[in-house]
């Protein structure tokens, strides 16, 4: 994946956890420095978080992400004499977020023995990083059990726990192995308070069931950039077809999409469809709020939806569903929500949210590897 497709999902993204265990470390700083430095770190995030928000086109994102990461950096290049572990622990989070795992690794590894004199806060804040963060497999799991094992872990980690479960989860289920995805999904489940997480989870769950079996038709009513009348999914066999559920209000579908935008005009000579799938909702409203009425007719929410795709450079078909059937057939209670279809015809995966978008691109590779071999890894 490239670092600016992951600076733009984990800072845009809106699930930054990290940061916000990092601020919770406040509560256990007596040193007037180190309030001072999370104090202004924090004002950085802010004031880069209102302007991203309001930011239309990439270009402009990309231009804020990138001052964004200098003025952090500058900031911790200033107080890491001062405060050397806030500063590097910082500095842990920020090379994370810019994808040099590797590099954030080794840092970790160079302050650990302070931090197990030190923090507890911080040394779960880390070990959280890891489990949550690193695309490598071993790593995750290293830092998840460190995590886990904790035996009294404090209130202000307990939702975090849950997470790192279902991280867990994905990582067995990408290595078939189900029942063990399964068990660790249950565990997420068990130990998440937020109901809005917890059924997120149990349609997760729910969708295990269909891992291996025939995909289900798209009902549409009108398609987008269809191309031909009769287009559907018969027609895709021996390639590789992720379905998007998406709707223009969704924040986190506003990340995804472009990202599988560019993943179809990358892959689709070698066997890659995208089919978008949203539906009317009688009201309209998309990410960047530019736009938003309380009610709209069918033909305008149509054309709003059109213009959303356009400006997203989209050329991938979507389907629009007016009543919403095939969120019904494929039990979508969240967006968006990717379906994986091999070359068979048949459901590989399902993916819920816009956190991991490696894992994403992961899975599209590994699939197109299938028809086409090793070839499709550049």
């Amino acid at each position: 994946m490239s670092r600016r497709i992951f600076f733009h999902f984990f800072f845009v993204g809106g699930v930054c956890a990290l940061f916000i265990l990092l601020i919770s470390c406040q509560k256990d700083s007596g040193n007037a420095q180190t309030r001072k430095f999370l104090s202004q770190y924090s004002t950085i995030q802010k004031q880069y978080a209102r302007e991203l928000h309001s930011a239309e086109t990439e270009e402009e994102q990309t231009s804020l992400l990138k001052n964004k990461i200098k003025d952090l950096e500058e900031l911790i290049e200033k107080y890491e004499t001062i405060i050397p572990i806030d500063a590097k622990m910082a500095k842990v989070q920020l090379l994370i977020a810019k994808g040099e795992t590797a590099n954030a690794l080794q840092l970790l590894n160079e302050i650990e023995p302070q931090l197990q004199k030190g923090s507890k806060i911080y040394r779960l804040t880390a070990w959280y990083y890891f489990s949550m963060y690193s695309e490598d497999v071993k790593v995750v799991k290293t830092y998840a059990k460190k995590f886990l094992d904790v035996p009294d872990l404090p209130e202000e980690f307990l939702t975090y726990k849950g997470q790192v479960y279902r991280n867990l989860s994905a990582l067995a289920k990408d290595a078939d192995n189900l029942n063990e995805a399964k068990e660790l999904l249950e565990k997420a489940i068990s130990v998440t308070l937020g109901e809005k997480m917890k059924m997120a989870m149990e349609s997760e769950l729910a969708h295990m069931d269909s891992l291996g079996k025939p995909a289900l038709p798209i009902s549409a009513d009108t398609w987008i950039n269809s191309p031909s009348p009769s287009f559907s999914l018969e027609q895709l066999q021996d390639k590789v077809v992720v379905i998007v559920f998406w709707a223009p209000w969704c924040s986190a579908c506003g990340q995804m999409i472009p990202f599988l935008a560019k993943e179809y005009n990358t892959h689709k000579e070698r066997g890659l469809m995208v089919i978008g799938c949203t539906k009317l909702y009688g009201k309209y409203r998309d990410k960047s709020g530019s736009k938003s009425s309380e009610y709209v007719d069918k033909k305008e929410e149509i054309a709003l939806i059109k213009e959303y795709i356009q400006r997203n450079r989209v050329t991938y078909p979507n389907a629009i569903s007016y009543e919403g059937n095939c969120f019904e057939d494929y039990k979508i209670t969240g967006m968006p929500t990717m379906i994986f279809i091999d070359k068979g015809g048949k459901i590989n995966d399902v993916k819920t949210g816009c956190d991991f978008p490696h894992l994403v691109r992961c899975k599209i590779k590994k699939l197109l590897e299938e028809i086409n071999g090793k070839d499709n890894s550049q």
